[in-house]
Parts: C-alpha cells; structure tokens; sequence
C-alpha cells in the first residue's frame, strides 16, 4: 500500500501489529545511506527520530526493533490537505 507521507501527515505507529499511538510527521530527510531516511515524528513522547528504508515510510511495511514488528500507517494528511477538502456549510439562524 503506498502512503506518500510528507510533513504534516498524521501516521498511526502499530507495534506486534497492534495500534500504539498517533504522531504527526515532523520531517522526512535522505540519510547518507541510498534507499534510508531520517523521519522526525511528533507525538505525545516527544520527538522520535527513526531512521527507515523507503519501503517502511512510503510503502507501509513492517520493521523490527530487538526483534519487535512496527509499523506506521498513513491516516490523515496535513492541515494544508484538510483544508483543500473541506467545505463551508452555510448556518441558519433558528427562531
């Protein structure tokens, strides 16, 4: 499944494919190795800065810790997106 996570975009972080927490993507950088990239993700921990091949970020596959499956999933996109596709709903006074 290709999730075309950029800046912003808000991912679901599953570990031993069960849903750990929510973190909204802060950066995402080429690292020195071809095929890696540094994400910077924001979530109520704090700042997290995994280094990941392009499969883990922008296809969704699974990755081990010690030995342990995670996986980050795409749920939402970023403010900017939100807004492209959001409408305003006029109001009516009641009386």
């Amino acid at each position: 499944m290709k999730q075309n996570l950029q800046p912003s975009d808000v991912v679901l972080i599953r570990i031993r494919e069960r849903p750990a927490f929510y973190a909204q993507v802060g950066a995402i950088v080429p690292d020195v190795r071809k095929g890696w990239y540094r994400a910077t993700l924001k979530s109520q921990f704090g700042d997290i800065q995994w280094i990941l091949e392009d499969v883990h970020l922008f296809l969704g596959q699974t990755w081990t810790f010690q030995g342990i499956p995670y996986r980050m999933e795409r749920i939402g996109g970023g403010r900017k997106r939100i807004r492209e596709k959001a409408r305003v709903i006029p109001l009516k006074r009641l009386r």
